[in-house]
């Protein structure tokens, strides 16, 4: 598994993998292109397709081949469709046995900045970083209509440092998808008008290794389904959860 991607649905849902583009391997008695199986989690065998696969013709054919690019980064939404972001902007939507279902883009802007990372939510809204930082988010599947958050204070060469959260607009204040964009030790939540900024407090003398005071770097976030809680890992392995808003700390492991 270490040479495949792989994307689980939640839930034991469905799971999609493919050979790691990334990587160089010896590829015998199979095409050139990563095929995406799709199984589920037992594995029983939904569907598969060929990466780069087109559908169509004319201006989907031709928008697709210049949006085209690596895979940045996918995830099954509520309604267990598979959503593929790709690195020129490209959204694609693909139902459980990998058939087609709809595809976008990000918007022009996105496709020239090119997208460094991105997340999608568990309904299926969509979060790109474009590799000049610059934050697009789409709300919903159904109606992909790309807008613009605020720019984060943070620097485009800490970009491969980046982890992303989505909030669904039934847990924010605004009504609207937020994101919540770590790098380094501190966390930011964007949503169209601002940027706060939310720091982690240095970890406990106790618990600190020989770089003593240093900024904890934040590896992995993840939000409880209903949106009250924030699970933070760091690279020192040090695990809180906190409330949604960051009013309090509710537990440690180390």
């Amino acid at each position: 598994m270490e040479q495949r991607r792989v994307c689980c649905g939640s839930f034991g849902g469905p799971i999609a993998s493919m050979r790691d583009e990334r990587q160089m391997v010896v590829v015998t008695g199979a095409s050139i292109k990563p095929v995406v199986h799709i199984t589920t989690a037992s594995g029983v065998t939904l569907g598969s397709f060929l990466w780069d696969d087109e559908h169509g013709s004319g201006v989907a054919v031709a928008l697709h081949q210049q949006t085209r690019g690596p895979l940045v980064a996918w995830g099954w939404s509520s309604d267990v469709q598979l959503v593929i972001v790709r690195e020129g902007g490209t959204v694609a939507v693909r139902s459980v046995s990998g058939t087609l279902i709809k595809e976008f883009t990000m918007g022009a802007a996105v496709a020239a900045e090119g997208v460094g990372a991105a997340v999608v939510g568990p309904s299926g809204g969509v979060v790109v970083v474009t590799r000049l930082m610059h934050v697009w988010v789409v709300d919903n599947l159904a109606d992909p209509r790309p807008r613009q958050l605020a720019d984060p204070p943070v620097t485009a060469d800490l970009l491969p440092r980046v982890r992303l959260v989505v909030l669904e607009p039934h847990t924010t204040l605004s009504g609207t998808t937020e994101v919540l964009l770590a790098s380094g030790g501190s966390i930011w939540q964007l949503d169209e008008v601002s940027a706060t900024e939310h720091a982690l407090p240095p970890p406990p003398a106790t618990a600190r290794s020989s770089a003593a005071g240093a900024t904890p770097l934040i590896t992995h976030m993840a939000v409880s389904q209903g949106g009250a809680f924030l699970a933070v890992l760091t690279a020192s392995g040090r695990l809180t959860v906190w409330a949604a808003d960051f009013s309090r700390q509710l537990s440690e492991f180390e």
